[in-house]
């Protein structure tokens, strides 16, 4: 007998929510089966794109629409914890978008939310449906590089650096929580939990705001930039540490995100903008001193035909395949609340200039 299609809401449809919307509509066995957000043009271009799905202004509303198994949240920061525990409390299974929270006390209560009930909390960490970084994992578990010596992690951006951009909602800290620190960083944090399959044990780190305001769509005037839109940071994984920076006003640069690592046996990089392929050299791990020429080459290494892919399509595939088909291996809300002690022990790192530890 045929399942049923998975019926699912979305909260928040103007940016990446509406994503996840189209990608749920072409899925074989998902129905979109409500929206709700607080802008009457998003919820009208939705309801054009998806008109047999139910538009709510409400909270109330959103939660009364009939047979509803599951909901997305991709809402401001500072509304992710309300939206998914009442989710959660009503029995839906919740996809919820990064950074989870502000803090680490709205984190936990999200986390318990889903684990109490058996329901399937997953947070959008989106590069580990990206093919390079699964291979890169693998070759890890694999322990062709042996122990890992060497961390590096860089995501940088330019699309903030506009003075004269209208202020948004990531620019206020009330809302956003962090600037490129928890947009970023969070992506960060888990690409090097995914990667290596070390965990943080301390942090110290630093953030700055590179533009100090922006056009206030509202007055016409100018408004303070209240999130950072730089940050450093250090973590200690145990065995190693790791180097991180992130900016989202840097020139010339999209969306570059580069992972990169020694080990005792060799080196590895991966970039956010080419998931076909990641550069690797093993070998023996000895420099021909006189010419200083390494007996290692870097080598480009295609991911298609060297990776069995039984999950990793996209984040709302797999958030279909863990509820219907018991799917484990996916980024849970265990892992976004690992990636929040991180980017809140940042925060406390500053404030008291020392390591925080977990």
């Amino acid at each position: 007998m045929a399942q049923s299609p998975l019926r699912v809401g979305f909260i928040g449809i103007g940016g990446i929510g509406a994503g996840h919307a189209r990608a749920a509509a072409q899925h074989p066995n998902m129905e979109v089966a409500a929206f709700l957000d607080v802008k009457d043009e998003f919820l009208e271009r939705a309801s054009r794109q998806h008109p047999q799905a139910a538009v709510c202004k409400t909270l109330e509303q959103f939660l009364a629409t009939p047979k509803l198994d599951a909901a997305v949240v991709a809402t401001p920061n500072s509304m992710h914890a309300e939206y998914t525990i009442a989710c959660a409390q009503k029995g839906l299974h919740v996809l919820c978008e990064k950074p989870m929270a502000m803090t680490v006390a709205e984190a936990e209560p999200m986390v318990q939310a889903v684990k109490s009930r058996s329901l399937v909390g997953l947070t959008n960490f989106s590069y580990r449906w990206v093919e390079s970084f699964r291979l890169m994992r693998e070759t890890v578990k694999s322990g062709a590089f042996g122990r890992v010596f060497r961390l590096h992690v860089k995501y940088l951006q330019s699309f903030l650096r506009d003075p004269n951009s209208p202020l948004v909602w990531r620019n206020r800290v009330e809302i956003a929580g962090f600037g490129a620190l928890g947009d970023l960083g969070s992506h960060m944090i888990d690409a090097a939990r995914f990667i290596t399959g070390a965990e943080p044990r301390r942090v110290i780190g630093v953030k700055n705001t590179h533009v100090a305001d922006k056009l206030d769509p509202k007055t016409g005037g100018r408004a303070p930039v209240t999130t950072d839109t730089d940050a450093q940071f250090m973590v200690d994984f145990g065995a190693f540490v790791g180097i991180f920076e992130t900016s989202q006003v840097e020139p010339a640069h999209g969306n570059h995100l580069v992972v990169s690592f020694g080990g005792e046996n060799g080196s590895a990089r991966v970039y956010s903008e080419d998931g076909k392929r990641f550069e690797l050299a093993l070998g023996e791990p000895y420099a021909n001193y006189p010419t200083w020429k390494t007996c290692l080459p870097w080598v480009d290494v295609p991911t298609t035909k060297q990776l069995n892919l039984k999950s990793g399509r996209g984040c709302i595939d797999d958030f279909y395949s863990a509820i219907r088909d018991g799917l484990a291996d996916y980024p849970s809300f265990e892992d976004g609340l690992a990636a929040q002690k991180v980017l809140n022990g940042i925060l406390e790192s500053e404030r008291t200039k020392a390591w925080v530890e977990f």
